[in-house]
């Protein structure tokens, strides 16, 4: 992957410098620069994404956190998607799927526990295991005690 940053800065320039401006064909130019420049370098065959740190949802933020996600085996992935910060329903939706597949691990946990013949240690293992599943999944959803 190439990432170009700072394309906003590029956008106002050239829009303050013509009077007509076609957003998407100069954010075409500038991608066809990239990948020729690159390929000139001996890098053929890129993917440049074109990114604004102040405006994440615009331009190709999006599809560059896709393809990362795309390219990673599933335990990559797994922390990929819960590092990132919960900023539209796509990623809650995604956390979501993650946590629920917590939820049968914590179970099978919680039954191996109480298989074990000792009086009073499966409810204590249980309330451990609860009370640090919750703390996770609150801290995985970006939620703090006040949102609650």
């Amino acid at each position: 992957y190439f990432v170009r940053s700072k394309i906003d800065n590029d956008l106002y320039s050239m829009r303050q410098q013509r009077k007509e401006f076609d957003e998407s064909a100069e954010m075409g130019k500038i991608r066809s620069d990239c990948v020729s420049g690159l390929g000139k370098a001996g890098i053929p065959n890129t993917t440049v994404f074109l990114i604004s740190s102040f405006e994440p949802d615009r331009y190709d933020f999006n599809r560059l956190k896709e393809a990362l996600e795309d390219d990673l085996t599933n335990i990559k992935k797994r922390a990929f998607i819960l590092a990132l910060p919960i900023e539209s329903v796509e990623i809650v939706r995604k956390t979501n799927e993650i946590l629920k597949k917590d939820i049968w691990m914590l179970a099978t946990l919680s039954g191996g526990v109480g298989a074990i013949p000792i009086p009073g240690l499966s409810l204590a293992c249980d309330i451990g295991i609860l009370i640090r599943a919750i703390i996770h999944f609150q801290e995985c959803m970006g939620l703090d005690d006040a949102s609650l």
